[in-house]
């Protein structure tokens, strides 16, 4: 692309400057081109649509992004207690207790939920809602050990060497607290913000 007094060219067309008509095969001669002031032109970056109206000049409202992180969290609060609804449905008809690792589980995903609400109802400029919602985590697996077995099917171990990652995390998604019901990784090690 292209630009001469402020208008922006897109592709090569017919031009007239100073009263000059010049064909579009003139954008292939940098020299003339920069004879008659035609620059080449790299639009800005779209800003991020998630928190910018088309350019980094415009941000959205704060108020409003921080309404919609803080439905985000009591969404995945809701979704993660749905898993185990049942166990307490069944407890409060006289059926089977609650295990005492999932209450306690449920007890720290509802306070983790009440935090994350504080912390996003604390957060004041743009800059602080794009940072809690792409917060750097260092991610820390051990590396996996294939072993070939004699019927051509293979088995997966895991030794004492990791390897880390970093990730881009949005911390409305991510909870701290760990699913007893749920499978475990044999290759996690450890996540931690950075």
């Amino acid at each position: 692309m292209w630009q001469y007094n402020g208008e922006v060219i897109k592709t090569a067309k017919e031009m007239v400057i100073n009263d000059v008509r010049y064909p579009k095969q003139i954008f292939k001669d940098a020299d003339l081109l920069a004879e008659l002031g035609i620059t080449s032109y790299t639009p800005e970056a779209v800003a991020d649509q998630r928190y910018y109206w088309n350019t980094t000049d415009n941000p959205k409202d704060v108020a409003e992004l921080k309404k919609n992180m803080v439905s985000k969290v009591k969404a995945q609060v809701g979704a993660r207690l749905s898993q185990t609804d049942w166990m307490v449905i069944r407890a409060t008809d006289g059926g089977t207790a609650v295990p005492s690792d999932v209450a306690t589980y449920r007890t720290a995903i509802r306070a983790e939920g009440n935090t994350k609400e504080t912390e996003i109802n604390e957060l004041v400029s743009i800059d602080d809602v794009i940072a809690y919602e792409n917060a750097s985590y260092t991610e820390v697996r051990k590396v996996a050990i294939y072993t070939e077995n004699e019927d051509g099917t293979s088995t997966v171990s895991y030794g004492d060497e990791t390897e880390s990652f970093t990730r881009s995390i949005d911390k409305c998604m991510h909870f701290d607290a760990t699913d007893p019901l749920a499978e475990i990784d044999p290759a996690f090690v450890s996540l931690t913000e950075d």
